[in-house]
């Protein structure tokens, strides 16, 4: 191996390491596991395998693999495919088998079409309406940028599925087919929303998909949104757009939204509404952004968010992120915040990501939700240093 990739090995070894330090949390646990084994996929998919295995939650365990499969097609897609028959989870190998071929698409269209007509097939066979709907929106979401023609017509298969469930589980199931829809056909999530009449949050995940583009249309969407915290998203989103773009009334329709959001009475979705319209100023605004942190009311969000405004920051002023994430005062969010920031730097200077990393667990050397984030941090760095070879 080339000194970087030599670099990583030890990084990922010391983040496996770390996890084996962790009894109480074995969700987190296993999804820190998870992104190591992906890493360690690029260039050794047994010892990744091996990793894999010692996940004792299968779906968590399926997630893993999934998401090695993808990575390995990039070098053996013989091996990728045999990974997939290692699912155990109704609806994981079709979208499994559909990351796959996205992966191969720009080398071999061939593969591309076999593979995707493989996951469809896949589908088919699965018994359970809900589980087949499931796997049938999973593909669309995965193959959508490359086969937008594909997804929309696999997501009409989805739609009848559906159509044939129980009330509660078709009205989900339709709900969750617009929200990935969505993604790549506002235009027409707008129109299935209206025909099933989509709640306020189905038509805000719309609104925020559309705005990021051609934020026109999506004024008229927002006045249909009766909940304020809905509603406060996708206008925070159409300010995020004006921002970006140097408009004179972005800090006026960032104002604005966070207006409405404050409207909404449920203290839980208030809080949640500003968490994403401050994470949405951050870009361009980092001040106003914290400024606004730092009145959430709902005293559980106020943390994340700074957390997540850290990383935003990331991107542009690492030394300012880090800071950041210094003065965030809950442990676990510090760590978590410390984590990504890291992250972020290593694709610009993966010895300062590590340093950063390396405080972590600084004063922390008991808490164990500090050792998992070291460890992703640690991932996270690996992969850039790999991808870099």
């Amino acid at each position: 191996m080339q000194p970087s990739t030599d670099r990583a090995a030890l990084l990922l070894c010391e983040a496996e390491n770390l996890t084996r330090r962790t009894s109480s949390d074995q969700v987190k646990k296993f999804l820190i596991v998870t992104e190591i084994a992906e890493v360690i996929a690029l260039y050794d998919p047994a010892e990744a395998l091996r990793l894999a295995a010692t996940i004792t939650y299968p779906v968590l365990k399926d997630t893993a693999i999934a998401k090695m499969a993808e990575v390995v097609a990039a070098y053996n897609l013989a091996l990728a495919e045999n990974l997939t028959n290692l699912l155990t989870e109704p609806g994981k190998r079709p979208i499994a088998l559909s990351a796959i071929a996205v992966v191969v698409a720009p080398r071999n269209i061939a593969e591309f079409e076999r593979l995707s007509a493989e996951a469809e097939q896949a589908a088919a066979a699965i018994e359970s309406a809900l589980s087949r709907t499931v796997a049938l929106t999973g593909i669309a979401k995965v193959i959508a940028d490359r086969d937008r023609a594909g997804a929309r017509r696999i997501l009409a298969e989805a739609v009848a599925v559906a159509q044939t469930m129980e009330s509660y589980k078709r009205t989900d199931s339709l709900n969750k087919i617009v929200e990935a829809m969505a993604q790549f056909d506002p235009a027409d999530a707008e129109q299935l929303a209206a025909t099933i009449g989509a709640p306020d949050y189905v038509l805000a995940s719309i609104g925020i998909a559309w705005a990021a583009s051609i934020p026109e249309p999506v004024e008229l969407l927002a006045r249909r949104i009766t909940s304020p915290a809905a509603a406060a998203k996708v206008r925070g989103k159409i300010a995020a757009y004006m921002k970006g773009r140097g408009y004179v009334h972005a800090d006026l329709a960032f104002a604005q939204a966070v207006a409405l959001a404050r409207k909404e009475t449920r203290a839980d979705l208030q809080a949640a509404a500003l968490d994403e319209i401050a994470v949405m100023m951050a870009e361009h605004d980092p001040v106003g952004a914290l400024e606004l942190a730092g009145t959430i009311k709902h005293a559980n969000e106020t943390t994340p968010v700074k957390a997540r405004i850290a990383m935003v920051v990331a991107r542009t002023d690492p030394a300012e992120a880090e800071r950041l994430a210094n003065d965030i005062g809950h442990s676990y969010w510090k760590a978590y915040a410390l984590a990504q920031v890291a992250t972020v730097i290593a694709r610009q200077d993966p010895v300062e990501a590590e340093r950063v990393a390396r405080t972590i667990l600084a004063g922390e050397g008991r808490n164990e939700h500090a050792h998992l984030w070291q460890a992703s941090a640690f991932a996270g760095i690996a992969k850039t240093l790999i991808e870099r070879r």
